[in-house]
């Protein structure tokens, strides 16, 4: 491989960048995101159009790999497949669903920092994506203790590609991550790249007592949280959420609802005031998480500013059984729309995390075993039961 001296510069300021953000107190993580390059992994990808709805296709040059070296989540496949990587190339419009992902840079080194790796550990990697998160466990702790797994044959190609291409030579296997992988088992920690609503079953069976587990969960189609877990001696998990966001890409054969459908006469269906602020249906408030916990089914978001410049910013809602609501802020308060139960029950989740003090989701924490439940403060007072 021929060294990019200007990307080597970008990789030196980008870990600097995490280092004052006390990303990577650890030497052994630093060393890793510095010579690790980032650009192998993420030869191009795809970011939002401005000012239209699609995909543009960024790929070589300074623009790609100044962005290859940002803080930021960068969307390497849409839809599943290679068709709009091939149809971008070809110069067509790009429309699509991000299936895969390069990972935040500051998020990584949270995650590989609460891991609590250390020499000799065997690593379990559920979601391979890009590679590059594999490629910074494998210069850490050594090509044979670390096992990287995917669901899909194109990624996995890509990344042992790409790994090869620096030296590096871990385990990549393609398969359902969920069922975990015998080889080199027990494991010492697992790390998952891609959303679950459990803990599952296997990894419980796949490591050993004391391994640590660090899955993002997803509830009601809703992201954010990361548990850390402890396996004990019986074969039950248990640990807390961590404080850090991260927002992840659910499994493939996670359900979600369609996205609502703006339909202008709902606005007229007995619009009433509720306290709860648009911003608590984004992941990233402080409220959201709790909101998906309390939710039963999914649901999903939009929002959306009408032309005619009648209203602000509305947030659209719809839910699995077919609900739907409507909030528009105005200058007093924030009314509300809404047809069916699920406002009813994000409302009442709203103010229960608010009568309960704004818990933050480091005060959560998930049991998982033979049955598996979301607690608050200590494992006795069960939030919600998460169903495998």
């Amino acid at each position: 491989m021929i060294a990019d001296p200007a990307a080597g510069q970008l990789r030196a300021a980008l870990a600097h960048q995490l280092a004052a953000q006390g990303l990577l107190g650890d030497p052994g993580w630093r060393e890793a995101f510095e010579a690790v390059p980032r650009e192998v992994f993420v030869p191009c990808y795809f970011q939002p159009c401005r000012g239209r709805v699609g995909w543009r296709l960024l790929e070589g040059g300074p623009e790609w790999r100044q962005g290859v070296y940002t803080d930021a989540a960068l969307v390497t496949q849409l839809n599943g497949s290679d068709d709009a990587l091939e149809a971008a190339r070809r110069g067509e419009a790009i429309e699509g669903t991000p299936t895969s992902s390069s990972s935040a840079p500051s998020l990584m080194a949270a995650m590989l920092g609460a891991l609590d790796t250390h020499h000799g550990h065997r690593v379990l990697e559920v979601g391979t994506g890009s590679g590059y998160n594999a490629a910074l466990l494998a210069h850490r702790l050594g090509d044979t203790h670390l096992t990287t797994i995917d669901v899909d044959p194109a990624l996995c190609h890509r990344a042992h590609h790409a790994l090869a291409t620096i030296g590096r030579h871990p385990r990549v296997i393609c398969a359902d991550g969920a069922q975990g992988i015998t080889a080199d088992q027990p494991y010492d920690r697992v790390i998952s790249t891609v959303a679950f609503t459990h803990v599952p079953p296997a990894w419980l069976t796949h490591t050993r007592p004391g391994a640590l587990i660090l899955i993002p969960l997803r509830f009601a189609g809703h992201g954010g949280l990361m548990a850390l877990l402890t396996r004990g001696a019986t074969g039950q998990a248990r640990g807390r959420f961590l404080s850090h966001y991260g927002g992840f890409m659910a499994v493939r054969n996670t359900p979600e609802p369609a996205r609502p459908t703006i339909r202008s006469h709902l606005l007229d269906h007995h619009p009433r005031p509720t306290d709860v602020p648009p911003e608590a249906l984004t992941d990233a408030h402080p409220a959201a998480f709790y909101l998906s916990l309390r939710c039963p089914s999914p649901y999903t978001t939009i929002q959306f500013t009408p032309d005619d410049g009648s209203t602000g910013r509305q947030t659209w809602g719809q839910g699995a059984d077919g609900s739907t609501f409507t909030l528009i802020p105005t200058d007093a308060t924030t009314t509300v729309t809404a047809t069916g139960p699920l406002w009813d029950t994000l409302e009442g989740a709203y103010t229960e995390w608010h009568d309960l003090g704004q818990p933050a989701r480091d005060r959560f924490g998930v049991t998982a075993g033979t049955q598996q439940w979301v607690w608050l403060d200590n494992p006795d007072n069960l939030v919600t039961e998460l169903h495998k």
